[in-house]
């Protein structure tokens, strides 16, 4: 019997959605697997944990009014306040419970971003379908439960729309880079791969630009640069990269270390060397900042944009090159990268697979993700009979994205 291997299977799956009634079966799919998502999230697992983030916006949006903007979440920028807000004002007009619409919300964005896959989803490219309906599940029910959903789907759909509607790209960026900043970094690769480049700049410039006038008029300046010192100032989050040899020592011999809460609602580890690496993981990122400079030169002075493939390179290069060099690594910081996956396969031609086998275990990062955080997170916050489980989980999930980062660099040059 011959074996079925991940790109047989892959194919197998993307080949179930392109028989006859395949929106239907696309749909019936994505109802099924979001059904699990949900489960997962208010079922199975802890929801305080998953719901942790939305309690804490509805918290601070009860203080909006008496306390203003430059004190009510200053540690993400003016643009993503408002993606917050939505959900609220519609739990005004109608009633119902904020953490509900935030994930009502959610789920309609979900659907319409499958729906923006299905419609390019040519024949035998349906596998960017297959990976999308798989990665929510992957990482459970928190993809509704933060705004990080967001600007991943924005960047995805740039990418997906750089090379036909340039402008439409570039609106979406700078608006993913209102939200949440690192979008920034994918603007020269989106210049690189559209036709009509000075189009896309001029969208990114324009709607960039009145988005920063607009959170100068409404907070001024120094709001503008709020979550740039904030996480300037954060220590070192127990699920980054950068302290997974922390880690490891802790659960051998905790004494030295210690790991708690800090006040930017985030479990840090402190003890021996963990200065020294949060200096190594401000190197490392002004590193991957210089290294995806060089690389979107490199594709900017090409002849002609950029290829399908080799687009889809360099901005997962770009994105897996900030998720393991920084200090913080939240589970949403998956969705930075999810959706631009499904995004790239849509378009890649990907003749030899590498794409496709690449997503598979990104996939598989997104689950273990899940298994840390929050199914085995109490063996990380203390000592108990989860921790080593926990260990091994994280750890695996960090190497398995090292490996994705440094396989995505290594194609992308």
């Amino acid at each position: 019997m011959a074996v079925l291997g991940p790109r047989s299977a892959f194919d197998r799956l993307a080949g179930c959605l392109e028989v006859r009634h395949g929106a239907r079966r696309t749909w019936a799919w994505w109802l099924l697997s979001r059904a699990v998502a949900l489960w997962l999230a208010l079922g199975v697992e802890n929801t305080a944990r998953v719901l942790g983030d939305v309690r804490y916006y509805e918290q601070n949006l009860h203080l909006l009014e008496p306390v203003g903007l430059a004190t009510t979440m200053p540690e993400y920028p003016v643009a993503a306040v408002g993606v917050t807000l939505a959900p609220w004002w519609v739990a005004g007009w109608t009633g119902l419970p904020y953490v509900v619409l935030v994930f009502v919300l959610g789920l309609a964005l979900d659907a319409l971003f499958t729906a923006f896959l299905a419609r390019r989803a040519e024949p035998g490219r349906s596998r960017s379908l297959v990976l999308w309906l798989a990665s929510v599940p992957a990482l459970g029910g928190m993809v509704y439960a933060h705004f990080d959903l967001v600007p991943g789907v924005l960047v995805a759909a740039a990418l997906a729309t750089c090379v036909a509607r340039p402008r439409v790209a570039g609106a979406a960026l700078a608006v993913a880079t209102a939200i949440k900043l690192w979008p920034v970094i994918l603007v020269p690769a989106a210049v690189a791969g559209a036709r009509r480049r000075l189009e896309l700049v001029a969208a990114v410039g324009v709607t960039g630009l009145t988005l920063v006038i607009g959170s100068v008029a409404l907070d001024g300046w120094a709001r503008l640069f709020s979550p740039l010192s904030y996480q300037a100032d954060r220590g070192l989050q127990i699920e980054s990269v950068a302290a997974s040899p922390l880690m490891l020592a802790w659960g051998l011999h905790p004494q030295p270390w210690r790991i708690a809460v800090s006040r930017y609602q985030a479990y840090e580890i402190a003890g021996p060397a963990s200065g020294r690496l949060l200096d190594l993981t401000d190197a490392l990122v002004v590193l991957v900042l210089v290294a995806t400079a060089l690389l979107a030169r490199k594709a900017l002075t090409r002849r002609g944009c950029l290829d399908p493939d080799a687009l889809a390179w360099v901005t997962l290069a770009a994105l897996t090159g900030l998720l393991v060099s920084g200090k913080v690594l939240s589970p949403q910081y998956l969705l930075w990268v999810l959706p631009v996956a499904a995004a790239a396969l849509a378009l890649s031609v990907d003749a030899d697979g590498a794409l496709r086998r690449w997503s598979l275990l990104l996939v598989l990062a997104a689950v273990l993700t899940q298994v840390v955080f929050p199914g085995l997170y109490a063996g990380l916050e203390g000592r108990d009979w989860l921790t080593p489980l926990a260990l091994v989980a994280l750890l695996t999930r960090n190497g398995l994205l090292v490996w994705l980062a440094v396989e995505a660099w290594r194609r992308a040059w």
